[in-house]
């Protein structure tokens, strides 16, 4: 019996992290410790290294590395007042919203409609 209800309980529990979620995690601490451009560029990688490798953009996870990309990539343009990337952030949250993402994403993984708002306006005032 104790067997059984081992076995149901690693059924339930979430998968382990890869190498890659790992150090897409390690990335994303070191850009939120001590940003800079340097740090924004190995997140950047890493992060895309991690969902590529996931191959599944709209579950949770897929998900959650979007919008992970998209907060980096606001708060870099707020960093290096860059336009160009904050029209390609605004644009992907446009896009993301007219195809009725948001709401899919809402539903999937909560608060992410949220996070990805946030990022739209925070870039917002370096759009030219």
């Amino acid at each position: 019996m104790a067997l059984v209800l081992a076995l149901a309980l690693a059924a339930c529990a979430p998968p382990p992290q890869s190498p890659l979620d790992q150090a897409a995690e390690e990335a994303w601490q070191a850009l939120q410790d001590e940003p800079d451009s340097n740090r924004y560029e190995a997140f950047i990688a890493a992060n895309r290294r991690a969902a590529g490798a996931h191959r599944e953009p709209h579950d949770a996870r897929g998900i959650a590395y979007q919008a992970r990309a998209l907060e980096a990539q606001a708060a870099q343009v707020v960093r290096e007042k860059d336009a160009l990337l904050a029209h390609e952030v605004a644009d992907r949250v446009i896009e993301l919203r007219r195809i009725g993402h948001l709401d899919l994403y809402e539903e999937r993984l909560p608060g992410s409609r949220a996070r990805f708002q946030a990022a739209e306006a925070l870039v917002r005032p370096y759009l030219e």
